[in-house]
């Protein structure tokens, strides 16, 4: 785990300064072999078996995939794969992992979330004719003292990084 979990645009950043270090290997020939490769790293080290070090990736990874706002969902090789390998782990020995199934669901529900939020009209910030610097001939172009309407293009792609961005709040 080194570091499992890379934050976009910290990546570098993250591999050169994990918070943690956990070597699972087999004997301590193995993990004396495998600490001394991350020697520059200055990170609390944890020394463990293969069956601990992978539980501890599992439960981490969940726990990082419960807090997440992930906008459009998580995705990648770790995320997914780990918190549905905890929610078979639990539904093995007969503790159902309600909350990761949970936070699956979300997940796997999110795209169509972030669609559903595209197709939404985008609402035009509504303007006051006497407000408006050209007084009553803003009032001549809009349908009563209220205007709505279609959006402009640089409307739309604000209302896509909202969505992108928002996507979890709704």
């Amino acid at each position: 785990m080194t570091p499992e979990f890379l934050r976009e645009g910290n990546a570098v950043a993250d591999v050169l300064g994990p918070d943690r270090i956990v070597l699972g290997g087999i004997d301590d020939r193995t993990q004396d072999a495998v600490a001394e490769l991350y020697a520059p790293f200055a990170a609390d080290t944890i020394r463990t078996n293969p069956a601990t070090a992978e539980m501890i990736e599992y439960t981490a990874n969940s726990l990082l995939a419960s807090y997440l706002e992930a906008g459009c969902g998580f995705g990648g090789g770790c995320l997914p794969k780990d918190v549905k390998a905890l929610v078979a782990f639990g539904r093995d020995v007969g503790s159902p992992m309600r909350v990761l199934e949970s936070v699956m669901g979300v997940n796997e529900g999110q795209p169509a979330q972030m669609l559903r939020l595209g197709r939404e009209p985008i609402p035009v910030r509504s303007v006051d004719p006497s407000q408006s610097p050209h007084g009553e001939q803003a009032g001549e172009r809009m349908p009563g003292p209220w205007r709505t309407g279609v959006p402009g293009r640089r409307a739309q792609k604000r209302k896509w990084f909202q969505v992108l961005s928002r996507s979890y709040q709704r």
